[in-house]
């Protein structure tokens, strides 16, 4: 999930092979931190130690990161004889090295996953899996499922019937739905325009007067499903639409921001069903 969200991703050495925790570990340059705890009256302590290990390479003395002797180690190497490392992990195309490596590559390969291409959420239910999302940079666009929890699910995505898998473990997208098994995720190229339009409505501000003849100011993103339902309502209603384009991101902020201020930068908005759920009111029309 990390690596395919917006945003610059950030890996902890050690991470990579999945490296342990080790508790305890002695404190070094201020590797304890000591607080209050919001809400109480207790004092918690956060050991970082345990996390700054010496990288491990190999299965050599002290894990192949020193040939020194282990008492003059800066930190005590995982004592565990079967503590991750990466000339194992290397050999292994199922470890998490080479899965890293993997992400690390769709990453790269794919402008949809880069951190400012376009995110929108398009399955995200409270107390429910999977959460979808959809990445989208120019043509390319991405869909990412995500379950985390330990029984299966599926869901179905309306006008998706096109998808192509990228990278997956135990999901499968076919026909606009998606079956997915425990603790799975999935991450496929979308091989069409529209993606999930049934989510797609018309939020008209019932407060303004909109003569017959007026030009109504319009915001959409550009999604053909999107302009189709302001054109509609805009032959019905007798209006002409000076239509804007924003990415789906930028709608949602200025959508909020309009809700909540009555701002009058535009008049119609086409949005998508969360957002619906998360910032707009009560349908006025």
């Amino acid at each position: 999930m990390l690596l395919t969200m917006p945003g610059v991703p950030f890996i902890y050495y050690g991470d990579e092979i999945g490296m342990n925790y080790i508790y305890p570990t002695p404190d070094k340059e201020g590797g304890y931190i000591s607080g209050r705890r919001p809400g109480t009256s207790t004092i918690g302590t956060l050991q970082r130690c345990g996390s700054r290990t010496p990288m491990q390479w190999s299965k050599e003395k002290n894990a192949g990161f020193s040939t020194a002797p282990a008492e003059k180690l800066y930190l005590p190497i995982d004592p565990s004889p079967s503590r991750p490392d990466v000339a194992t992990e290397e050999n292994d195309l199922a470890s998490m090295l080479n899965f890293t490596r993997a992400l690390l590559k769709l990453r790269r390969d794919h402008p949809a996953l880069a951190n400012t291409a376009d995110f929108r959420p398009v399955y995200a239910e409270k107390n429910r899996y999977p959460f979808i999302y959809i990445r989208r940079a120019g043509s390319e666009q991405i869909i990412v499922s995500i379950n985390p929890a330990d029984r299966s699910c599926s869901v179905t995505l309306n006008g998706l019937n096109d998808a192509t898998p990228l990278l997956v473990q135990g999901a499968v997208l076919q026909s606009g739905r998606l079956d997915m098994d425990p603790v799975s995720f999935g991450i496929f190229a979308v091989h069409t325009q529209d993606v999930a339009p049934g989510l797609s409505t018309l939020r008209v501000d019932a407060s303004r007067d909109f003569a017959k003849g007026a030009t109504v100011r319009f915001i959409g993103d550009g999604r053909r499903w999107t302009r189709e339902i302001a054109e509609e309502w805009a032959k019905k209603t007798g209006n002409t639409l000076e239509y804007s384009l924003r990415s789906a991101y930028a709608m949602l902020q200025q959508y909020q921001q309009y809700w909540d201020a009555k701002s009058g930068d535009v008049d119609v908005y086409a949005v998508d069903g969360t957002w619906q759920r998360i910032a707009a009111p009560p349908p006025l029309i």
